[in-house]
């Protein structure tokens, strides 16, 4: 859902506003499964973005908390990550 949800909103902004407003951003991509991954990675950067992934809400929770305030400009986390639930639970 997430790689959907990204490739429709990128599709609807004007090609030079997009690089312009994204180019050279970091972006922390949680994504558990390696195709999402995979295809969502390769669209982003192809709009300018810098993707670091991790493959889970946990790492992705330890990695913010590692970095320095201000490292990442957006953080995509799809909501049925599986580390994340189990937290709940």
């Amino acid at each position: 859902m997430l790689i959907f949800i990204c490739a429709v909103c990128i599709n609807y902004i004007s090609a030079s506003d997009l690089r312009k407003n994204l180019l050279g951003k970091h972006v922390l991509l949680a994504e558990d499964n390696d195709l999402n991954a995979e295809i969502a990675v390769t669209v982003l950067e192809e709009k300018g973005l810098v993707i670091e992934r991790v493959k889970d809400g946990v790492q992705c929770l330890n990695r913010i908390e590692q970095m320095l305030p201000g490292t990442y400009d957006l953080i995509l986390m799809d909501i049925q990550i599986g580390a994340i639930q189990k937290l709940d639970e």
